[in-house]
């Protein structure tokens, strides 16, 4: 009955250590999925607050030019205003010149005619030398781009022929390398086939020995009838003698024995010692059945000696077959690389005869080059026959313009002035026109700052939100940001403009909490893996002493080892269990109640299983 009250206990210590095995699993793989939880969240927390520092540290560096920029924007309006003013003054002034120019040019225009001739052929004379200079850039252009693409083709050219040449490098010790593999394989094959009638005649064996053992079988199954078959038999003959003939129906049947015994005889070799030839008796049905006896024996002494042979050549069989195996893929294997290098020299071969297109193409190009280098230098000579040409056209008027000099004089003068005064204008408008665009890039730039300010405080109003995480107490156990910079705390200068330094301690203020959020998941983590650990121990020490005891062994100390190891699991599950806040955070739902539970029932029962077996000992 003690006995059977340790098994008993056995069982329920198998079934609380198979529970606290599955607890302390789920435990530990529920701890891992929070753990990876908060790596992530923490990865992310870190990335948002170096992207927050930076851009502080960027305005800080920043805010002195920003301040400057404010200064220098109001400067630049009033610099503008006064600029439109003297713009305007000058607008005046140059409409009163070009009056005056407009009267002395209406003096000129009797002179120009004169001149006008002259300057419409030189006009023209330019006009053509023009087009003519157009036309040469264009082909030397187009022969520069020739020369260009050229370059390129003779460059590619030079690459394929670097490739085709390591191809033919390659392929050349790829095939020294099949030959090499030719010669193993050969010797392999040569020495395959001198093993293989040993081979051959090992499964001849094998088929012969089952043929034997199926024909033992047979004969043994036999056996009776053929005793019986000789014993009417030796009656038939017997009758035979004595009547001289038998009736048909007892001839048959003798005809019948004699055809169902002399057969098997044949095949067993019996037949020296037992034939049935129809005149004479043969052997007693006893001794036929002490003949068949000896022949059983012998065959299947014959049978083991030959299957204990076979046996032993087995091994050396199957090693001849594994060689045998092995050097048909390596067969196929070399098959494989010379049909790879077959391709490999079918490829070389259209390189080639690519390379020899591309060398015509590149030998037709060089001699277009040169003919189109010749035709561009005959232009060149062309021009520069027309640009003199033009020089003495050019002559020819400016020697007429001396006609004109006294009546241009006063033009001149004019014109002096009436372009002083264009200039002085053109300037006033360029100046103007980039004090707008300064003014517009100093607004463009102070944008940029105050657009970065407010993303900035768009961050550290973010990162002033976050919650305080408290214990199962209601105690403090992580303070939120905001706590740590206290009620006081401002990170705006103004209603637009963020207190950089200010900003700086925040962010400083989160990378602590961002650090002591993560030395509490280590620390609650930890606790958790730990009591996980020690109830998977304690379960595996509980199943081993749970089938010990069931096999009727001695479980006293490993029982109360096994209830220790779960005593030791129940208290760090207590411990780890006391507070999860961050794994509820993580979306954890599994507290530490079900070890707890499992180490307690695995305990108890270890403890009376022990106190069972040991009473069971001394009872004994």
């Amino acid at each position: 009955m003690k006995k059977t009250s340790v098994k008993v206990l056995s069982v329920v210590l198998i079934l609380a250590s198979l529970f606290g095995l599955c607890a302390g699993g789920l435990t530990l793989k529920d701890m891992l999925n929070c753990k990876a939880y908060w790596e992530q969240k923490g990865e992310e927390s870190d990335a948002s607050i170096t992207l927050l520092e930076d851009g502080l540290n960027q305005l800080k560096e920043n805010e002195s030019a920003y301040n400057d920029g404010l200064a220098a924007l109001a400067q630049g309006e009033k610099d503008y205003e006064a600029g439109q003013l003297e713009l305007e003054a000058g607008a005046r002034a140059l409409a009163d010149g070009q009056k005056e120019y407009e009267a002395g040019q209406q003096t000129l225009e009797k002179g120009h005619a004169d001149y006008a001739a002259g300057e419409k052929k030189l006009a023209d004379a330019q006009k053509e030398l023009k087009a003519g200079w157009a036309s040469y850039k264009e082909n030397a252009a187009l022969l520069s781009a020739a020369h260009g693409q050229y370059d390129a083709g003779l460059a590619q050219y030079n690459d394929g022929l670097k490739a085709l040449e390591a191809g033919k490098a390659q392929l050349a010790a790829g095939q020294a390398q099949l030959a090499e593999s030719k010669k193993l394989l050969d010797a392999g094959q040569a020495q395959l086939d001198a093993a293989k009638p040993q081979l051959e005649a090992y499964e001849q064996g094998r088929a012969d020995l089952e043929q034997g053992k199926a024909d033992l079988a047979a004969f043994k199954a036999s056996k009776g009838t053929l005793v019986s078959y000789i014993g009417s038999y030796n009656q038939l003959i017997d009758a035979k003698n004595a009547y001289g003939a038998l009736p048909e129906e007892q001839a048959q049947q003798l005809n019948a024995i004699i055809a169902g015994v002399n057969p098997v005889m044949a095949k067993t070799g019996l037949d020296k010692t037992i034939w049935l030839d129809g005149e004479n008796k043969t052997v007693s049905a006893e001794q036929a059945a002490a003949i068949f006896d000896n022949y059983i024996s012998e065959a299947e002494k014959t049978i083991a000696e030959n299957e204990a042979y076979l046996d032993a050549m087995k091994p050396s069989y199957e090693a001849g077959k594994a060689a045998e195996a092995e050097l048909a893929a390596k067969w196929e294997l070399y098959n494989q690389k010379l049909a790879e290098a077959e391709l490999a020299e079918a490829k070389i071969a259209e390189s080639e005869k690519q390379l020899a297109q591309a060398k015509a193409t590149l030998d037709a190009s060089a001699a277009l080059l040169a003919e189109k280098d010749a035709e561009l230098a005959a232009g060149y000579k062309k021009l520069m026959a027309g640009e003199a040409e033009f020089a003495k056209g050019l002559v020819t008027l400016q020697s007429s313009e001396k006609a004109l000099e006294e009546g241009e004089q006063a033009l001149m003068d004019a014109e002096a002035q009436l372009a002083e005064g264009q200039k002085t204008y053109d300037d006033g408008v360029k100046e103007l026109e980039a004090g707008a665009q300064a003014l517009e890039d100093g607004k463009a730039q102070l944008k940029a700052f105050e657009d970065g300010n407010a993303q900035v405080a768009e961050g550290l109003a973010i990162l002033t939100v976050t919650d305080t995480v408290y214990d199962k107490t209601g105690s403090a156990m992580l303070p939120s940001i905001a706590d740590r910079l206290g009620p006081d705390f401002n990170y705006m200068k103004d209603e637009s403009l963020v207190d950089l330094d200010r900003g700086l301690e925040g962010v400083a203020a989160a990378r602590q909490f961002s650090a002591d959020n993560s030395a509490l998941v280590t620390k609650e983590l930890g606790a958790r893996a730990v009591a996980a650990v020690l109830a998977i121990a304690a379960a595996i020490l509980g199943i081993v002493t749970g089938i010990m005891g069931l096999m009727g062994r001695s479980v006293f100390i490993l029982a109360l080892v096994t209830a220790a190891a779960a005593a030791v699991g129940f208290v760090a599950a207590l411990v780890a269990g006391f507070s999860l806040p961050l794994s509820a955070i993580a979306g954890s739902a599994l507290g530490a109640g079900v070890i707890v539970a499992a180490l307690a029932v695995q305990a108890a029962a270890a403890v009376l299983e022990g106190l069972s077996a040991k009473s069971v000992k001394a009872a004994n």
